[in-house]
């Protein structure tokens, strides 16, 4: 994953790994987190149906399975500040994020590969699938949802972490996750200790930011 430096040493201090809410508006994508803004017809009432109280509460990170140090990936992931990148594995960040507090893990933390699919079998999947689909007792289809992304951003090879933040659901969630007012994120707990297996600094970086990263 390719992020602004700045970052990265506010969530280490913080020992936090701060998710961006999984909407259009954030992740730029008109598709993104379509169950937000796809409509179903209940059957027995013929009222219109959403689902988007339940996958409203997403934040997630975009990783990514490419090792190359494509130079355009950092103009893009960098904004033109100072970034790193970090790599890590599936595996890793789950045992880092999971609290032996939390008895609903499996209900907040998810991690999953995006399928890519034309833009009109996207649409089409979404609007002629039986609301239910994206219904089950661990979440599973509505995280599944957000795992589904046009073709035109194949080249990515998008892993997904997510956190799907809802205070009520348990005392853990809500005394534990940071949700800043008035901004799309929110920060869980981490053990960075257990993430990093390889930093990287962007080309051209300068010799005080080489310095500082030595201590991860």
């Amino acid at each position: 994953r390719i992020m602004e430096l700045k970052y990265l040493y506010a969530d280490i201090q913080e020992q936090v790994l701060t998710h961006i809410k999984a909407c259009k508006e954030t992740w730029g994508d008109e598709y993104e987190n379509p169950l937000l803004q796809v409509e179903y017809t209940e059957e027995l009432t013929g009222e219109n149906l959403s689902l988007s109280g339940i996958v409203n509460g997403f934040y997630g990170l975009s990783w990514t399975l490419d090792d190359k140090e494509d130079h355009s990936n950092w103009g893009a992931f960098s904004y033109g500040n100072d970034a790193v990148r970090i790599k890590s594995t599936p595996r890793k960040l789950l045992n880092a994020l999971m609290s032996l507090d939390d008895k609903f893990f499996m209900l907040h933390h998810y991690i999953g590969k995006v399928d890519y699919l034309d833009q009109a079998d996207l649409v089409e999947y979404f609007k002629n699938t039986h609301y239910e689909h994206h219904l089950d007792s661990l979440g599973q289809g509505a995280v599944l949802s957000l795992m589904a992304l046009r073709n035109c951003f194949s080249s990515e090879k998008e892993i997904r972490l997510l956190c799907d933040y809802d205070p009520t659901s348990c005392v853990w969630v809500r005394d534990n996750i940071i949700k800043p007012n008035d901004l799309p994120l929110c920060k869980v707990p981490v053990n960075w200790s257990q993430v990093l297996d390889e930093v990287v600094l962007n080309p051209g970086s300068s010799e005080a930011n080489l310095k500082a990263v030595s201590i991860f």
